[in-house]
């Protein structure tokens, strides 16, 4: 008898890990891959993304909308997604731009 006064919980217990179980499941069959790749040792090249890559310190932000995070530098420069694109020149500017030489730091530079 004492064990039947038990079984609801083991039950509801059983329940919960299975969902908990499908929930996970459905979420790694169904999470989209980084809109990024590594272009070359450190250096990453991608779309839109809600966080950058682990690791990552510097962000050049070409796209219309602003980056939802910061970085320890950061520059959001919106660039039309059409002909002509900016040349190196323009490029050097954004990344080396300030008098040290050395990556824009957005708390200064907004």
């Amino acid at each position: 008898m004492g064990r039947l006064r038990y079984w609801p919980i083991v039950v509801l217990t059983v329940a919960t890990f299975a969902v908990v179980a499908v929930q996970f499941a459905a979420d790694r069959l169904t999470r989209e891959p980084p809109n990024y790749s590594e272009v070359e040792d450190g250096l990453w090249l991608g779309g839109s993304v809600a966080e950058p890559p682990p690791g990552t310190r510097a962000v050049l932000n070409l796209c219309e909308a602003e980056d939802p995070y910061r970085t320890e530098a950061d520059r959001w420069e919106p660039i039309r997604d059409a002909v002509p694109a900016p040349g190196l020149d323009w490029l050097r500017a954004q990344v080396g731009g300030n008098e040290k030489g050395t990556f824009n730091d957005p708390r200064t530079d907004r």
